[in-house]
Parts: C-alpha cells; structure tokens; sequence
C-alpha cells in the first residue's frame, strides 16, 4: 500500500478493504479523497492500526491473485461468474449497502448530468 494512496484508491484496488474502513468509521466514498492518515487523525484512530488489519486482509487467503482492471471486460464476468458467484452472493448484502448509500448521496447530481 503507497502512502500517497487516498483511502477511496485503496478500496479501489481491493474492494474488500472497504470492510476494514467500515469497522473504523472511515469514510471511503465522499471522504475518499483523503490519505489513510488524515482519515485516521479524523476519527481519533490509530493509522498503525487500521494498516495491520489492511495488511492482515492482504495477507488472507483470499488476497486478489490478478491485475483485474487489465483484463478485458467480458473475460473478467466469465471468471466472476465460474470462481466467485456464490462468494459474491454472500457478501451482496455489503455491496448492496454501499451501492445504497453512493446513489442516495450522489446519485441526484448524476442524474443531473443527463
């Protein structure tokens, strides 16, 4: 993880550290903008901290094994559908929250755009 990394990149890279900042309080979606330190400092946390635990995931068994954002888009749903669907039925319910929560604060401004 690169310090310079805002904590709205880190979650981009590994979605599933979104559930780290979630356990914090950290704010990754408007507040995403902001350094892991600065959010830290922001909620009174330890940033030692919340890195172990972001290393910890890294460090699981389920670490992403592939560069993702390099693969083309209809190779990547076949390999979501074959190795993860029922994984990711299990955690729709987070994913959800979150998708929820984006359209809730931003979605008026996107519909704006139109």
């Amino acid at each position: 993880m690169n310090s310079n990394q805002t904590v709205g990149q880190i979650v981009a890279e590994d979605f599933r550290k979104a559930a780290v900042f979630k356990h914090y309080g950290i704010d990754f979606c408007c507040g995403g903008g902001r350094s892991l330190v600065e959010s830290c400092q922001s909620k009174g946390i330890d940033p030692q901290e919340v890195a172990a635990a972001l290393e910890k995931l890294e460090q699981s068994a389920f670490a992403p094994e592939a560069e993702y954002n390099e693969w083309s888009l209809s190779f990547l749903i076949d390999y979501i559908i074959n190795k993860y669907h029922h994984s990711i039925q299990r955690t729709a319910n987070p994913i959800t929250e979150f998708a929820v929560k984006v359209a809730r604060v931003h979605g008026q401004r996107a519909s704006r755009s139109d």
